[in-house]
């Protein structure tokens, strides 16, 4: 641990007390101000200088300069803090980049270092011993001098002072990279020090990293540091490293349009023309890309001039040397992909590039191409060159363009990347492609279903109206493209009978974002025809919404009017089963039910819960229907009570004048008649009684009361019934016989044609044109029509 007074002076150095520095030279050793600061480690850190420097207390600096002895400044600029880099003053110097404290330390360094690297220091323990003895010249971990540090960081001033301490040496240090202070000054935009070294007549290294040499990265400079170059170093311009790649591959990545122009200006002989051709056409090894390749991936806004200045030159060069030059255009070449560089400026989606090339030679790129390049074109949503080649191109050429990919997919599978007047344009000119499916039997509008681009359905149903396959339309349903949906109702003349054939429909398969949406689907007339048309599984979409719990879309389904709940599939299962099971599973679609006023487990078989109101009326709306039916059965019940009650008291054959007994009272015919009569005068009051409860109970209750009234009523109908036939066969059979036997038969007949399903079927047989406009109805079911719904409440399934 350093003492306190330690302390003080490396606080003070660090907020550049000037006052208490010269203070403590008068009260302290020498030794003293060698202090440096420890690490959590205990190794050593940074002394005062270090301190001054990295704070900018120039000040300080300057006073610690002058007043200390030349020796223990000397040390102190030789000091390295080795827990950052192995860095020393003038490391962070340059790092700091304060103009004014790199030239204290440079005058420092001028006058009180030694001027030679054979000097020797005395032997003391303040001297400066070797390799210390220019500390501008020391290496940090990574083999990098103060210059290197400052040209790192761009510190243009900075880097030219701490130079010219020994310019010539500093020139030729690489560091662990093997890049050279030249091309770290033209990488890092230092001209003065390019230049400088460029100028100054002394020898330096241009070495760097990744086979770099100072021209690869010129264009980040200046144009007065290319000119030196290509006038000092024009062996750089022929250079190719390892991998193929040449100058101009390079320069085009950068973007910048004036190197090209110097190069190309330099030098008009023959033999640079030749020179300047191999460059151009020059391919990299691992990609097959030549500079005019390259130039498609970068998306500057220069990079279409550099391209029109190379393939001008060359052009120029090929023209004057067409005679002993035989090389094939570079805009021709293609790359190891098989692209040429129109064809990899498409796939880049650099658009103008790519028209400025098809400018140049539009029957070899495109015509001839050996890849589809319309359509790259319109994959990449290029429409001014999907235009160009649509107008400037022969259709019947077009049979010599690949217009499918390996895949099968062709032009207008992808014509949902273009606008619409580029794809209304394609399907004008390639008409013969609609109907032309893919690898995987998908037409371009089952791509257009599967993106949603209603426009362009619109646009091919238009033009082919019967070019899609029954499902073309699913995909749209699938992903919830409501506009898309639309088009295939609005433009396609045989979607309903389609729909009709396949058994499916939109609504089976449809998948919406929100409420509304599906509001505004159900809206569509032929939707609205849909709503109970059931599919090849018997499932309505009410079922299917159920299914895919897709509880947005049930609850409108649920909410709407003449949308049946009770229609079964084919494993037996209603859309009311299926929304029990999810109301015991899922609390979401029980508190959805109470909603809307539904209670998917109340079975009833007279009232049905569809037929009872809309959306959150549904409780007011059920109210007024089972008023009417409690007043009906009322009525009912209470006048058939009052007959069966006044039947019980006007008995068969009389009674006896004297003691007031029935006269038949011993024969089985009345006894039964008695009892029949009892039992249809019990039940009558049993559905008063349940009517007038149902008054003042909750809703479930009243409905299932009202329901079960039905049935009871219908006991009460049949005792009546048997009655009447024992009470005529009592009186009349002991003198008519056969009369008797008739009425027994005729209310039997009634009795047993009452049941519903016998009876549906005697009005088959006996009115052949109902049977006729039933099935006309069942037919209207599975066209999805709201008649449908009528005729699936009505039939003898939806009473369960």
């Amino acid at each position: 641990m350093m003492n306190i007074m330690e302390s003080l002076l490396l606080i003070a150095a660090r907020d550049g007390n000037v006052k208490f520095l010269i203070e403590s030279l008068t009260t302290q050793s020498i030794d003293y101000f060698y202090t440096r600061s420890k690490t959590d480690e205990g190794e050593d850190h940074y002394n005062i200088i270090h301190l001054a420097i990295l704070n900018e207390q120039a000040e300080f600096l300057k006073q610690a300069l002058d007043r200390l002895p030349i020796a223990a400044v000397q040390l102190l600029l030789c000091q390295e803090v080795t827990t950052f880099r192995s860095y020393n003053a003038y490391h962070f110097a340059a790092l700091r980049g304060n103009l004014t404290i790199v030239k204290l330390l440079v005058d420092f360094a001028r006058s009180s270092f030694p001027s030679s690297s054979s000097s020797s220091s005395s032997s003391s323990s303040s001297s400066v011993t070797s390799p210390y003895h220019k500390p501008w010249l020391a290496l940090d971990v990574n083999t990098k001098t103060p210059l290197h540090t400052a040209l790192d960081m761009g510190r243009d001033e900075c880097a030219l002072e701490i130079m010219s301490l020994d310019i010539e040496l500093l020139c030729n240090t690489i560091d662990n990279k093997g890049v050279s202070p030249l091309l770290q000054a033209v990488r890092g935009r230092c001209e003065k020090v390019a230049v400088k070294i460029l100028t100054s007549g002394h020898s330096y290294s241009t070495s760097g990293d990744d086979d770099l040499s100072p021209l690869d990265v010129v264009p980040n400079c200046s144009e007065e540091v290319c000119k030196l170059l290509l006038d000092k170093h024009p062996e750089m311009i022929k250079k190719v490293d390892e991998g193929g790649i040449t100058l101009l591959h390079k320069w085009v990545m950068i973007g910048q349009v004036w190197p090209f122009e110097l190069l190309l200006n330099r030098d008009t002989t023959s033999a640079w023309r030749k020179d300047y051709i191999e460059l151009l056409c020059m391919a990299e090894k691992s990609t097959g890309n030549n500079p005019l390749h390259s130039a498609a991936y970068n998306r500057t806004e220069g990079t279409v001039e550099i391209a029109q200045v190379l393939i001008k030159a060359y052009i120029d060069a090929y023209e004057k040397e067409k005679g002993e030059v035989l090389q094939v255009s570079p805009w021709k070449r293609e790359n190891k992909d098989g692209d040429t560089p129109f064809l990899t400026a498409l796939i880049g989606r650099h658009e103008k590039l790519a028209l400025y090339y098809m400018s140049v030679d539009i029957e070899n790129l495109v015509i001839y191409a050996s890849k589809s390049v319309l359509y790259a074109a319109v994959w990449t949503g290029c429409d001014e060159v999907v235009q160009m080649i649509l107008t400037s191109v022969d259709p019947a050429c077009f049979n010599f363009m690949l217009l499918k990919t390996s895949e099968g997919k062709n032009v207008l599978h992808a014509a949902s990347n273009c606008s619409e007047t580029t794809a209304n344009m394609l399907v004008e000119k390639l008409s013969r492609l609609i109907k032309e499916p893919d690898a995987k039997g998908n037409t371009p509008l089952d791509a257009a279903s599967e993106l949603g681009t209603s426009w362009l359905i619109k646009l091919l149903l238009k033009k082919e109206p019967s070019s899609y396959k029954s499902s073309a339309w699913i995909e749209a349903c699938k992903r919830g493209h409501l506009q898309a949906i639309e088009s295939f109702i609005n433009y396609s003349p045989d979607f309903r009978t389609l729909c009709v054939q396949e058994h499916d429909s939109p609504l089976h398969h449809i998948h919406l974002r929100s409420y509304n949406q599906y509001q505004a689907f159900l809206e569509i007339p032929l939707i609205k025809e849909m709503v109970n048309m059931p599919d090849t599984n018997n499932s309505t979409p009410l079922h299917r919404a159920l299914e895919r719990r897709d509880m947005l879309f049930a609850e409108l389904l649920l909410s709407t009017n003449n949308v049946s709940r009770t229609i079964k599939d084919k494993s037996g299962r209603t859309a009311t089963n299926l929304l029990a099971e999810l109301c015991d599973q899922d609390d979401e679609w029980e508190k959805m039910c109470k909603r809307i006023g539904i209670n998917p487990r109340l079975r009833t078989n007279y009232i049905r819960p569809n037929t009872m109101g809309v959306g959150a009326n549904v409780a007011k709306a059920a109210a007024p229907l089972a008023g009417e039916m409690r007043g009906t059965l009322s009525v009912v019940a209470a006048l058939l009570a009052t007959l069966t009650f006044a039947a019980g008291f006007t008995l068969p054959g009389g009674l006896n004048q004297e003691t007031g007994e029935a006269l038949l009272a011993k024969k089985a015919s009345f006894l039964v008649f008695i009892l029949a009569d009892t039992y249809a005068m019990c039940c009558s009051m049993l559905v008063l009684f349940c009517l007038m409860w149902s008054m003042v109970c909750d809703q479930d209750r009243a409905i299932l009361l009202v329901d079960r009234s039905v049935l009871i009523l219908i006991q009460a109908l049949y005792g009546t019934l048997l009655a009447f036939m024992t009470g005529v066969f009592t009186v009349i059979s002991h003198k008519s016989l056969w009369a008797s036997i008739l009425v027994f038969f005729m209310c039997s007949l009634v009795a047993v044609s009452a049941n519903k399903t016998v009876l549906y079927k005697i009005l088959d047989k006996l009115a052949p044109s109902a049977a006729r406009d039933n099935r006309n109805q069942t037919r209207s079911l599975e066209e999805g029509t709201a008649l449908m719904s009528r005729v699936g409440d009505n039939s003898p399934e939806s009473q369960g």
